[in-house]
């Protein structure tokens, strides 16, 4: 019987131009989608999530979320996540890791919720509407989420990634006229 349960709802497709859904077609849980606000970030988060092997988009528990091989949480995005005002970034990552970061930066990271079956106990949250001293870092995104990655993602594809990983780093090199031994 296996298959069989709830249909999955996706993410309505985007159109040229990457024009994207209304508030309309979304879950009412999301409340007022600013779209003019949170489509740059989420463009930036999309673009470094779906460069991993084997990630996958989708509408999930109200956030648009990036699964690997559509069935291990990457990252959610939430624009304003139960009324905080807030656009931000939730990946899972090694235990102690969210309480470190929240308690040495709390403008900049915080520990999710963690709901009642555990999820999101070790989780990261990454505010992505900050400026000033706290400006967003995308070179730091791109690595919580490539750690996040390693999180969850099965051992051949973390394999994969760290083979990418080096071939990129030995073409920098070699680009640069540089020479491991």
């Amino acid at each position: 019987m296996g298959g069989q349960g709830r249909p999955r709802r996706s993410r309505p497709i985007r159109g040229a131009g990457g024009a994207s859904s209304t508030s309309a077609e979304l879950s009412p849980r999301v409340g007022t989608y600013s779209a003019s606000v949170t489509e740059p970030q989420l463009h930036k988060v999309r673009k470094i999530a779906l460069a991993l092997p084997e990630v996958n988009e989708r509408f999930s528990h109200g956030a648009t979320c990036f699964f690997v091989r559509d069935k291990w949480a990457l990252c959610y995005f939430h624009d304003n996540h139960r009324g905080d005002g807030r656009v931000s970034l939730w990946c899972p990552a090694p235990p102690g890791v969210g309480e470190d970061l929240a308690g040495a930066e709390p403008a900049r990271f915080f520990q999710p919720p963690t709901s009642a079956s555990g999820t999101f106990s070790n989780w990261i949250g990454v505010f992505l509407d900050t400026t000033g001293d706290n400006k967003v870092d995308w070179d730091e995104i791109a690595a919580i989420v490539a750690d996040a990655y390693r999180c969850v993602a099965p051992t051949a594809l973390v394999a994969a990634l760290q083979g990418r990983a080096g071939k990129s780093a030995a073409a920098n090199n070699a680009r640069r006229g540089e020479r491991r031994d």
